[in-house]
């Protein structure tokens, strides 16, 4: 009566192979930004180029009208514009490092985000 318990429990403690999984990580194709690939792609490049440099006079202008501001209130005692003109340099200078920094930026988060899908 033993017998069929020592085979039992010679089967159990048996490893059974184990079948072969797909990768988890799937092969993704190599995608990387190619201007030459749109059509009009130097127009549209020339495009943000102008966009960038119209968002920059504002910024200049921005910085100007709030420091005339902040002047112009702070001799004549006006507090609420001297604030306002304070939160416009601010704002202005804050645009145009947002401007000038775009390219970095973007650069930054597109390798950030590249280099997250390579592992």
């Amino acid at each position: 009566m033993t017998l069929p318990l020592v085979a039992v429990a010679v089967a159990a403690a048996s490893p059974s192979p184990k079948p072969e999984l797909p990768p988890t990580t799937p092969v993704l194709p190599s995608l990387y930004p190619d201007a030459s690939m749109v059509p009009g792609g130097e127009v549209l490049a020339g495009l943000l180029r102008g966009t960038m440099y119209v968002g920059l006079l504002a910024a200049i202008a921005t910085v100007v009208v709030g420091a005339a501001t902040w002047y112009a209130a702070a001799h004549n005692g006006n507090y609420g514009g001297v604030a306002w003109g304070r939160r416009a340099v601010g704002a202005g200078l804050v645009a145009a490092g947002l401007i000038g920094g775009a390219r970095v930026l973007v650069i930054f988060f597109y390798g950030l985000g590249a280099s997250a899908g390579a592992r």
